[in-house]
């Protein structure tokens, strides 16, 4: 049997071997036909051994491969990681836990923000109360504006209608009028501004009770409020306090109405209060009240038909009633005692029958300037118990003692006019001073 061409190719002689030694070798294989096919598969070797070096010089060696992960190091990598059965038990253990309700809660934590100014339409209570839940899981952005627009009509509560929103100062509550919108509540106070937040402003509404003991507008515990044009009434304890550190302010030509409660405007326990040009009318208590150590600014202000005092500061408080007018009260006009200081420049006591005009008491102050009584029954203008009292310029047409200082106390009464049923001025001992009479 002949021998195969790749044999042929081994053979080392080949090349220097004849024709002829090839032909007798080969089992009478015809010479020529031997000799071309060994030259082309020679040809072919050498082609292949060419391409061979050329492609050994691409290839990487050892040492470039040195820096590099070899099969050994991968394999003793992943030789701690374990198979799919022995991460069964961990893969139960994450199936089981509530990942919804864990992913649901931080959705619930998390904080959403109001970027633009954004207005809630409320037809009814349901719908500010629905608005004030909304609000209390969001932030309100600086320069946005968020407005509870009130329609005209009565919005009836249960409760309280409490704000404590740590952006409070960018809500605004605005009603359609203190004729057309009315927050009534008939077992709870009314507004409350708590939690040393704000509100940004609340107006043009009313807020009517139902003579529950109760308050109808209380700012309280260090927050802030500024109102609008507001009709507070009826209710039980006061139409508005303003407590605990607590400040209330107004909007430029705003009209607020107090009316029908136990006191109209309380500020007490250093509270802060500007009310000024409002009106407390028909409250069964002082219709202005300043206490511990509060301020309250009721400057161009009219207490009428109150059943108590017009004006009272007492226990070391602050009330500015410049330019002011109390008329037909029952007590004191203008009441300053333990410690309080009173400005009335320019203000009228009308129609003090029952009582005094201005009556300072007890270490406290009224300045008086340019004040007028009218039948005051006791007192128009008195010091008593080392208070003083500064009248210049004053007017007293009928009382029972135009002016009067007793107890270690001082009036300044200079140009001042005084009509009388009894002594024009009295003096109860040399303690006592009144000049300019």
């Amino acid at each position: 049997m002949r021998p195969t061409l790749i044999a042929l190719l081994a053979l080392p002689t080949l090349a220097c071997a004849t024709a002829e030694e090839v032909c007798t070798t080969y089992d009478g294989l015809a010479c020529s036909e031997v000799a071309d096919e060994v030259a082309a598969l020679q040809q072919q070797v050498a082609d292949l051994q060419t391409a061979l070096e050329a492609l050994s010089a691409t290839c990487l060696t050892d040492a470039d491969l040195g820096g590099y992960a070899t099969e050994s190091w991968v394999e003793d990598g992943f030789a701690d990681v374990g198979t799919m059965t022995d991460h069964e038990d961990r893969i139960r253990d994450l199936e089981d836990q509530d990942l919804d309700g864990r992913i649901s809660g931080i959705e619930g934590d998390a904080v959403r923000l109001i970027s633009t100014d954004t207005t809630y339409a409320c037809a009814d209570a349901a719908d500010v109360l629905a608005a004030m839940a909304e609000l209390d899981g969001r932030r309100i952005a600086g320069d946005a504006l968020v407005t509870l627009d009130l329609a005209a009509g009565n919005f009836a509560f249960s409760e309280p209608l409490s704000f404590a929103h740590p952006d409070g100062d960018r809500i605004e509550v605005v009603g359609a009028g203190t004729d057309q919108t009315f927050l009534t509540f008939t077992s709870s106070d009314g507004v409350v501004v708590q939690g040393a937040s704000s509100l940004g402003y609340l107006g043009d509404l009313a807020i009517v009770g139902a003579d529950q003991d109760a308050d109808g507008l209380t700012v309280r515990e260090g927050s802030a409020l500024t109102v609008g044009s507001v009709d507070v009434r009826g209710f039980g304890s006061n139409c508005i306090a303003v407590e605990s550190n607590a400040a209330m302010s107004h909007d430029e030509g705003a009209v607020i109405d107090v009316s029908g409660c136990a006191g109209g405007i309380w500020v007490t326990e250093s509270g802060f209060a500007d009310v000024s040009g409002a009106s407390s009318t028909g409250n069964s208590g002082d219709g202005f009240h300043s206490t511990k150590g509060s301020v309250l600014l009721a400057a161009d202000a009219t207490a009428s038909g109150n059943g108590d005092a017009g004006f009272q500061a007492t226990m070391g408080a602050f009330l500015d009633a410049d330019s002011s007018i109390s008329s037909g009260n029952g007590n004191v006009d203008f009441y300053a005692l333990y410690g309080a200081l009173i400005m009335a420049q320019d203000t009228q006591a009308l129609d003090a029958t029952g009582h005094s005009g201005f009556y300072a008491t007890t270490g406290s102050y009224i300045y008086a300037l340019r004040a007028s009584v009218t039948n005051a029954t006791y007192y128009g203008f008195a010091a008593h118990y080392a208070s003083s009292v500064y009248a210049q310029a004053s007017d007293v047409v009928s009382a029972g003692e135009a002016y009067s200082a007793r107890g270690n106390s001082y009036l300044y009464a200079l140009d001042a006019v005084g009509q009388t049923t009894k002594d024009g001025a009295y003096s109860n001992d040399t303690t006592d001073f009144i000049y300019g009479l």
